[in-house]
C-alpha cells in the first residue's frame, strides 16, 4: 500500500508544480482586478469613498465595512506590489488609502484609535457586533500576534 502511495505521489507531485506556476499565472489578474474592484471609489458602488477596501460587496451578507486590519492588510500587498516596481499604477490608490485612513482614525469612536470596523462612506460604525469574538482572540495569542482592534 505504502509503494503504491508513494507511486502515486511520485507521478502527480510533478504535475501539481507544474498546474500551480500555470494556475497562478492565469489567475494572479483576475484576482487582481477583483481585489481592485472592492477598492473605491467604484463605479457599482457610488458610496464607497476612494481608498476605502469592502469587506464584501455581495447584497446576501451583511459585511458591506471596512475593516481596518483587513484594508491594512490588502494594502500591504498591494504597497508591496508597487515599490517592486511589479504595479507604478497603484500610486493613487495608495494616497487615496492613506488619504482615508487619515480621515478615519481621526473620527470619534467608542473604541478611540483602534476601531476595528467603519462603514463604507468613512463614518463610524455605531452597531453592537463590531468587535472580534472570542476565536479571533485565542488565534492571535496560539500564534503570539499582536492583536489589533
Amino acid at each position: 500500500m505504502r509503494l503504491l502511495l508513494i507511486l502515486a505521489a511520485s507521478f502527480f507531485v510533478p504535475c501539481l508544480a507544474i498546474n500551480v506556476d500555470t494556475y497562478v499565472s492565469k489567475e494572479y489578474p483576475i484576482a487582481k482586478a477583483n481585489l481592485l474592484a472592492n477598492i473605491g471609489p467604484s463605479v457599482t458602488h457610488p458610496q464607497v469613498k476612494p481608498g476605502v477596501v469592502v469587506a464584501s460587496p455581495s447584497p446576501y451578507v451583511d459585511y458591506f465595512y471596512s475593516w481596518t486590519r483587513d484594508s491594512a492588510l490588502v494594502f500591504k500587498c498591494l504597497i508591496d506590489e508597487f515599490t517592486s516596481g511589479r504595479d507604478t499604477s497603484l500610486e493613487s490608490l495608495i494616497k487615496d488609502y492613506v488619504a482615508s485612513q487619515a480621515r478615519i482614525q481621526r473620527l470619534p469612536t467608542s473604541a478611540g484609535l483602534g476601531e476595528p470596523k467603519f462603514y463604507v462612506n468613512e463614518t463610524v460604525y455605531t452597531g453592537t457586533s463590531n468587535r472580534h469574538s472570542v476565536m479571533d482572540l485565542l488565534f492571535a495569542l496560539s500564534y503570539d500576534a499582536p492583536i489589533y482592534g
